[in-house]
């Protein structure tokens, strides 16, 4: 079994002017997503008042398959085999989120 941790960490309140821009990033599952050596995982996340969600790092082996805004989910590959000397497999790791707003403004979830 495989193991990815996301860590749910990130709101973020930011204040510029007299007007106050609100937003938030996070994973909305808990702490870890257990997957097959293989299978395809997706991972819901909430985002509020984000324009653009990119994912900035993932463990090494697993692969990236997609970036769903429209409905909040990341969908992600555990790698094929267990890490070994010709394999240089991340078992368990962090998968970092990036999200900017329409003005900008970004911020980050791991």
């Amino acid at each position: 079994m495989m193991v990815v941790t996301a860590l749910i960490s990130c709101v973020t309140i930011f204040s510029a002017c007299h007007t106050q821009e609100e937003y938030s990033l996070e994973f909305t599952m808990p702490g870890q997503v257990v997957a097959e050596l293989g299978a395809t995982v997706v991972i819901p996340f909430k985002a509020v008042n984000i324009s653009s969600v990119s994912v900035t790092a993932t463990p090494k082996g697993w692969t990236l398959k997609g970036v769903d805004i429209v409905n909040s989910t990341i969908t992600v590959e555990a790698p094929k085999s267990f890490a070994d000397e010709e394999n240089d497999i991340e078992e368990n790791g962090l998968l970092k989120l990036s999200g900017f707003t329409a003005a900008g403004t970004s911020t980050y979830v791991s």
